[in-house]
């Protein structure tokens, strides 16, 4: 670790270097650096792909990371557990999450669990734990939509109304078809963030 030239990882270094007092500073452009583009669309998604893939390479710096913040205690504690909450944020933490929801009612889904309706109906309802687990979400996705979609107007017709390729009068951009676009944006998230992340992290063994 201590011969990366890569920004995530020279910014620690420069953290304990200077024991905590490195700040960053945002600058803001007029366009986007991030976005890859292939030649045509599935390889402009294989290109995100594997770019995601080497972003999630950062995380073997949690080794790096937790080393120092063991030992360099001329860096304020909070500014350490800051470090080690982003890092954990960044590379573990939606991935372990996305894991443990999917697997859960497969692997606890038999669980009987009682519901008190006494506030609703006055009755107490028995329920496997997957039952539960499926009603919940149902309804986390329904409200995520609408959430989404009303964000989603606000930011394009508010806060972004006279930029270039922002648009929200465009006929792909109206009901329902943007709705429809947002309805593939867990997938997106699963395809192009959890498993590059997991894929990444294979790697490293």
């Amino acid at each position: 670790p201590s011969v990366i030239p890569e920004d995530w990882h020279m910014y620690f270094r420069c953290v304990f270097a200077d024991q905590g007092r490195v700040q960053c500073t945002k600058m803001m452009i007029m366009v986007g650096t991030e976005a890859v583009e292939g030649k045509d669309y599935w390889d402009t998604i294989k290109e995100c792909y594997l770019q995601s893939v080497r972003w999630q390479w950062g995380a073997i710096d949690l080794g790096y990371l937790l080393v120092q913040a063991a030992v360099r205690w001329d860096v304020p504690l909070w500014k350490r557990l800051q470090l080690l909450y982003t890092a954990y944020d960044h590379h573990l933490f939606v991935v372990v999450m996305s894991i443990a929801l999917i697997s859960a009612p497969f692997l606890y889904g038999h669980i009987p669990v009682m519901l008190d309706l006494n506030l609703i109906s006055g009755q107490q309802v028995v329920l496997q734990l997957k039952d539960l687990m499926l009603y919940t979400w149902a309804v986390h996705f329904v409200c995520h939509i609408i959430f989404m979609s009303y964000a989603d107007g606000e930011v394009r017709k508010v806060l972004l109304r006279d930029r270039l390729h922002f648009d929200f009068s465009g006929s792909h951009m109206k009901f329902p078809w943007r709705q429809l676009q947002l309805l593939w944006f867990p997938i997106g998230d699963l395809a192009l963030f959890v498993i590059p992340t997991i894929h990444a992290h294979m790697r490293m063994f």
